[in-house]
């Protein structure tokens, strides 16, 4: 089995009066040998990722803001994949910072081969309050819109999801 991996992840912090800002980049590249059991032998696979995020932390009050982007390629002999992630988060903490907010949303788009790409966007909103040093309790609600492309033609899903959750340590 071959394996060779290269990865580079700068980041860079600044500040100003008012925040303070942190940008981070990741790239890698991977290549490997793999055994694929549907073809009983070993296949080259490459993969390629790019990531950025770049958050926004503000000094006076407690609100932060984040924005990432994720691109992804992976290569074999019988199929190739591609990804790209896009999301943005907003958090605002309240009551002496008791009550934890926050609100994000996530665009994803999944290519195989030929075939248009799945899209899927999702929104989330969480909530949690800390009681005490050892209980909290939280609150998610999700939506999940998935329009699948030319592999399911006409294909379509919403997902509502509510969670409830009261940790405390003992």
């Amino acid at each position: 089995m071959r394996y060779c991996s290269f990865s580079l992840s700068p980041s860079y912090n600044f500040e100003t009066k008012q925040t303070r800002h942190l940008i981070t980049l990741t790239s890698s590249f991977v290549s490997y040998k793999q055994f694929q059991a549907t073809s009983l032998d070993f296949v080259n696979t490459k993969s390629r990722n790019l990531n950025f995020v770049y958050g926004i932390f503000f000094k006076k009050n407690p609100l932060t803001t984040q924005f990432t982007a994720l691109f992804l390629k992976n290569e074999m002999p019988n199929t190739n994949l591609s990804i790209m992630n896009l999301g943005t988060a907003i958090g605002y903490k309240f009551f002496k910072r008791k009550l934890n907010t926050k609100l994000s949303i996530n665009f994803v788009n999944v290519k195989r081969d030929d075939f248009s790409g799945d899209k899927r966007i999702t929104s989330n909103l969480k909530a949690s309050y800390k009681f005490t040093k050892r209980t909290q309790f939280s609150i998610n609600y999700r939506i999940n819109k998935y329009d699948y492309g030319s592999v399911k033609p006409d294909a379509s899903t919403l997902e509502h999801r509510l969670q409830f959750a009261l940790n405390t340590n003992f």
